[in-house]
């Protein structure tokens, strides 16, 4: 074969795969991120380790809801605050990303997304959140927890800061795909003497159960039956102080997930509650989650959980995306 023949079926074999390329994207047999995550900690506005660019999104699977096992994965570097949901037997991980792999500025201190069928390949994907408010940090909404609801459709719930001098509230958004969202009116929850920070929510059946943070040593608590509009109810705190992060049906029980916090004690572990008969969050015995530095893959705590079924479907278990620091 002559040079000219051999770069004519160079190009040839090129335009084959670019082509075949394009068909499979078509026909939906995979997708194309949009960014590459980033790798090992980022540069942060303030000094030390307590935000997204130190850490790191990892995997935890589940029979029963209660004793849980990491499987080595770590989906993200640079994650922080997630939330679960299935989609076409999909497990859809809602999170903040501090920085991209190319620590694109419009990527900055974003929620993103990501998604796997087998909780090892991911993809990474863009976001798009129009009609924000004016008088707040228009361009990062943070703390993400997504509803499915009733119609096929989806609601995501998210921390804005306000601009004016304000507190952060919580608002709402609308979509059809989990990419592109579209801000319902007004303010789902606010609090007029302090911010309300990572809100999330559990749909048990006759009304969503409300959670949110902001205040030192409470949750906000509120209930809701059509995901707009908010009763508030009295805060709820527990001994240990557990700030709430995400729940889901074990089961025919309702278990919610969140983390320890105790004023001078950095460690934190993740417990749950088991909702009872008296619409009352009790505190299960044990610990879920506890740090485990042997793998040298996480540092110093566990934290902020997000719980789904398993995507493979029932009899499969259940998932955790939790927090760690990134060593």
């Amino acid at each position: 074969m002559s040079k000219q023949e051999g770069l004519t079926e160079y190009w040839r074999l090129v335009v084959i795969i670019a082509a075949t390329g394009w068909m499979m994207a078509s026909c939906g047999a995979y997708d194309i991120s949009d960014f590459s995550p980033a790798i090992g900690k980022g540069q942060g506005p303030v000094l030390g380790d307590n935000g997204p660019w130190a850490r790191r999104l990892r995997i935890a699977t589940s029979n029963d809801g209660l004793n849980w096992k990491r499987i080595g994965t770590t989906i993200t570097d640079q994650g922080d605050v997630p939330h679960a949901i299935i989609k076409d037997g999909a497990l859809w991980v809602i999170y903040v990303m501090w920085s991209d792999l190319d620590n694109s500025p419009e990527l900055k201190n974003r929620t993103v997304a990501a998604y796997s069928k087998d909780l090892k390949n991911w993809t990474y994907k863009k976001l798009t959140i129009s009609g924000l408010p004016e008088g707040y940090s228009k361009h990062n909404p943070v703390d993400p927890s997504v509803v499915e609801l009733a119609d096929g459709r989806y609601r995501i719930y998210f921390t804005l800061g306000n601009s004016e001098g304000g507190h952060a509230a919580t608002f709402s958004a609308i979509s059809n795909n989990l990419l592109n969202w579209q801000v319902e009116e007004g303010i789902r929850f606010g609090s007029s003497n302090s911010d309300v920070l990572d809100p999330n929510l559990l749909d048990v059946g006759d009304h969503y159960e409300f959670f949110a943070g902001g205040v030192q040593g409470t949750n906000y608590h509120a209930t809701s039956t059509d995901g707009l509009n908010f009763i508030r109810l009295p805060d709820m705190s527990s001994s240990p102080f557990i700030v709430m992060a995400n729940g889901l049906k074990v089961g025919e029980q309702f278990k919610y997930y969140g983390f320890t916090q105790t004023v001078g004690n950095p460690e934190k572990k993740i417990r749950s509650f088991t909702y009872n008969n008296s619409a009352e969050w009790i505190l299960d015995e044990g610990d879920r989650l506890s740090i485990d530095e042997s793998d040298g893959e996480e540092r110093d705590l566990v934290t902020d959980p997000a719980v789904i079924s398993h995507p493979s479907g029932a009899g499969h278990g259940y998932v955790m995306i939790y927090v760690t620091q990134i060593p």
